[in-house]
């Protein structure tokens, strides 16, 4: 009888993930071309990966459902599971009454569908006038804070950028995110009120984990670099290669 020792097991299951993540792969490259594009297939591996692991812990495990679960990281941030301005999303992935896998994805899935249509617009015509917004408004050194506070000063800000996300969000939401964004800034070095808004601005356009997010390693480059000691600097660094992103997407 045939025998398979334990180290070739290890070698089939690799096997199996390797051609997996090529499936997805080629999923992303039919379905999120601009994502292919912009990204490419070395960065969007690492996001695969660490896809695969999030969502494995919430208990799916089908290529149907794992699928699903990449396409949303893609649209809405890979750490959107945790993801202070997506409440639904936990709520629904730690939901006790959900005990099917298959039936959790589908409410995720179909909740992230509502939630793009009101707050990217159902072609991203909402979304592309948020960056266009951006790129024609660029944060002017020093930027000095317009209200009673730094975070209401923020939270004015996001919403001349992308009022329709921000009514999406409610004033509760917006007013969380100003704040854990604030409190994050300052944890990496972003002491300044510009630096601050930069911070929290691009949490709002690319999702709350963006400096641990596979899809933007030059966000963590920056943000860990021991080398940027100033503030200042760090913010504009960190602006830059943030704008020079965005701005692929409107190409």
């Amino acid at each position: 009888m045939l025998q398979i020792r334990p180290e070739q097991m290890k070698e089939l299951e690799k096997v199996a993930g390797r051609r997996f993540e090529g499936q997805l792969l080629d999923h992303i490259k039919e379905h999120f071309p601009r994502h292919y594009e912009i990204l490419g297939e070395p960065t969007l591996r690492e996001v695969i990966r660490y896809g695969l692991e999030r969502a494995e812990t919430y208990g799916f495990t089908t290529e149907r459902d794992l699928c699903l679960y990449i396409g949303l990281m893609l649209c809405l941030g890979s750490n959107f599971d945790d993801d202070p301005q997506l409440p639904w999303a936990s709520g629904i992935l730690k939901a006790k009454t959900i005990s099917e896998p298959a039936t959790r994805m589908m409410q995720l899935d179909n909740e992230a569908q509502a939630y793009l249509d009101r707050a990217a617009g159902e072609g991203n015509e909402l979304l592309r006038s948020a960056l266009l917004t951006v790129q024609k408004n660029r944060i002017a050194e020093p930027w000095q804070p317009q209200a009673a506070t730094l975070e209401q000063s923020i939270v004015r800000e996001l919403r001349a950028i992308w009022p329709h996300k921000c009514h999406v969000l409610g004033e509760a939401g917006l007013g969380d995110l100003a704040h854990e964004g604030v409190e994050a800034a300052r944890k990496h070095g972003l002491a300044t009120g510009r630096g601050a808004l930069i911070y929290v601005g691009v949490m709002f356009l690319l999702g709350s984990g963006f400096d641990t997010d596979p899809q933007f390693p030059w966000a963590a480059r920056i943000l860990s670099d021991p080398a940027l000691k100033n503030p200042a600097e760090k913010a504009e660094q960190l602006y830059g290669a943030a704008m020079s992103y965005l701005e692929k997407w409107l190409r």
